[in-house]
């Protein structure tokens, strides 16, 4: 049996919690007398209980404000969030940047036509002349010739014209030999129908599929060579007043599945003083002659990508499209941006080992995002169409190029894993990146002008030293034959300037908002506003809940060890004792008390 304050407790689980609140609440009554926390001071002080109930209520609400504090400090620390400070200084030199120039022509109509006849009679000859004639190039390069005569089945393949398929225009499909004029009748009345029918952008866009799952199927080495050549292509490069015209030494190829041929400018020299004068001038030759037809290649200039030398340049993401007879500047200004890998909220990424790609990268590019989520994709429609997109095709692979018309059902399936990367379906392990040097990425920040060029007093000049005009005068240029001779050098010369515009560096610096010592502070801050602890009083707290742990092991034990004792308990002592005070029947329990009445001494704690 137990008593508590006069009343005999039968209840098993209340003599248990009553047995282990007595030590708790000497414990803790004797720690807030000793207690240096203001809150506890102004509670154990109080006078009246009044005063008593009300200090408790303002330590209560300031340790929920307090706690709260703390729970906010440490999940912000947690999450790991920077700031970002931007900076400007001056520098004495520069690297200068690789520069990327690309023609808007993926494919050259003189060099396809070279490649297809040096390669007649075999199957890869075939699919060149399928590519010859989907590129409508024989009705660009078409001659009379002095017969009067051409074969009609190369012009009637090229034309998509419902008369000849339904049979309107009779003409017999072997080769045919007839005359100029009965030829441009038919050609003419064509013409004439095709003009009549509204432009249908699904059949516009089933052709340039058609043609780009064609010519991907290529290899490299005969996409290269039917695009532009180098020397056609870049008539003149200076670089700080000096001739860079020797494409070997300067130049990089790059071969790209929408521009296909495309030349990377790389130096080592650095630059010591802003301005044009100082930077890289280039002089490019469209030559739209050779231009493919049938709306494959609708845009005329030139694409150009200003990247760090050792980045992969991705002209079809990135850089800015140069239209013909102008002078375009690029005036740059150098921004380096630090940011801060893991843990931290950035999450940058450093290579391609923390990527799922890492196996499949097999060239010496460092890591970009741009560049791994095109990996991304072109694994996701190997994946699931076993083919390929023909724009994504970064990675060397066995698979086939898409054929994403719209009536094929190659198209369906490249919908559907755009749309589960839409939403959200599919995911890309790609995150930014913080270069392996340092962890900075090198940018270029672009101010673009424009100004035409050639003007009308330097004509000639550009004109003879494109080799577009022979012995050219000003004054000949008011014939009709010297007028489209002026047209053609507009349609074709354009000059791109490459500088920097000063020598500041941006710096874009990214720094962690909470550092250790920072969150110690706004720890420190947390605790001391609304109750007013300090680091030693927090040793305090610690120190209690050792010594309520020590108490209630102590009392556990007690109880352990009473439960295993044989004596038997004396029944008779407890008509002698005061109530308001715990006991226990067991031998081993509080004190017992003599015949004379004397108080219960509680247990002994060393504070």
């Amino acid at each position: 049996m137990m008593f508590y304050r006069g009343k005999i407790v039968k209840s098993k689980w209340f003599r248990k919690v009553l047995g282990y609140w007595n030590p708790i609440w000497r414990t803790w009554h004797k720690y807030l007398g000793l207690t240096t926390i203001p809150g506890l001071q102004s509670v154990h002080n109080a006078q009246g209980k009044f005063a008593t109930i009300a200090w408790s209520i303002l330590f209560v609400i300031g340790l929920a404000c307090t706690i709260r504090d703390v729970y906010i400090s440490w999940m912000d620390y947690l999450a790991y969030p920077v700031i970002t400070t931007i900076n400007i200084k001056q520098a004495t030199s520069l690297p200068f940047p690789a520069v990327t120039v690309c023609n808007l022509n993926p494919v050259h109509c003189g060099n396809l036509r070279r490649l297809a006849r040096r390669n007649r009679d075999t199957d890869l000859g075939d699919r060149l002349q399928e590519l010859y004639d989907m590129t409508s190039c024989i009705e660009l390069h078409w001659k009379p010739r002095r017969d009067n005569t051409i074969k009609i089945n190369s012009i009637l393949r090229s034309k998509r014209s419902d008369k000849l398929i339904t049979g309107e225009v009779k003409i017999s499909s072997n080769t045919t030999k007839t005359t100029i004029e009965s030829i441009a009748a038919v050609t003419v009345s064509i013409g004439e129908d095709d003009e009549k029918k509204p432009v249908n952008q699904t059949r516009s866009f089933n052709d340039l599929m058609n043609f780009m799952a064609l010519y991907t199927n290529f290899s490299e080495e005969h996409r290269s060579a039917m695009g532009h050549d180098t020397d056609e292509f870049i008539r003149a490069c200076t670089f700080s007043g000096k001739s860079c015209s020797n494409v070997t030494l300067f130049f990089r190829p790059l071969l790209s599945t929408t521009f296909g041929n495309c030349f990377t400018f790389m130096t080592t020299r650095k630059t010591v003083m802003p301005g044009k004068d100082y930077g890289l001038s280039l002089e490019l030759f469209l030559d739209q002659r050779n231009y493919i037809g049938g709306g494959l290649s609708p845009r005329a200039g030139a694409r150009v990508v200003v990247h760090a030398p050792s980045m992969l340049p991705l002209p079809d993401a990135n850089g800015v499209t140069v239209p013909p007879h102008t002078a375009t500047g690029l005036a740059l200004m150098e921004v380096r941006l630090n940011r801060e890998k893991l843990p931290y909220s950035t999450n940058c990424t450093s290579g391609w080992e923390r990527t799922w790609y890492a196996s499949r990268i097999t060239d010496s590019y460092p890591y970009t995002m741009e560049r791994c989520q095109r990996v991304c994709l072109q694994l996701a429609f190997e994946e699931s169409c076993s083919c390929t997109h023909p724009n994504y095709m970064d990675l060397a692979t066995e698979a086939f190029p898409c054929n994403l018309t719209s009536e094929h059902q190659n198209y369906a399936c490249a919908s559907q894993v755009l749309d589960e990367f839409e939403n959200s379906i599919r995911t890309c392990s790609c995150n930014m990146d913080c270069r392996v040097f340092d962890f900075r990425e090198t940018m270029y920040e672009m101010k673009i002008s424009q100004a035409t060029w050639p003007n009308d007093n330097n004509w000639c000049d550009v004109a003879q030293r494109f080799g577009m005009a022979r012995n050219c005068k000003y004054k000949m240029y008011q014939s009709e034959n010297q007028i489209q001779e002026k047209q053609r050098v507009v349609e074709n010369v354009l000059t791109i300037d490459v500088f920097f515009e000063n020598l500041r560096i941006q710096s874009i610096v990214q720094h962690p908002t909470y550092k250790l010592q920072t969150f110690v502070g706004s720890l420190g801050g947390a605790l001391s506003l609304y109750l007013g602890v300090t680091l030693f009083m927090l040793l305090e707290v610690v120190e209690v809940f050792l010594r309520l742990t020590f108490a209630l092991c102590h009392y556990g034990f007690c109880m352990i060890y009473q439960r295993g004792s044989t004596a038997m308990p004396n029944k008779n002592h407890r008509r002698n004792l005061r109530n308001g005070i715990f006991y226990t029947d067991f031998r081993f329990g509080p004190p017992r008390l003599s015949s004379g009445m004397q108080s219960v001494k509680p247990i002994k704690f060393v504070w």
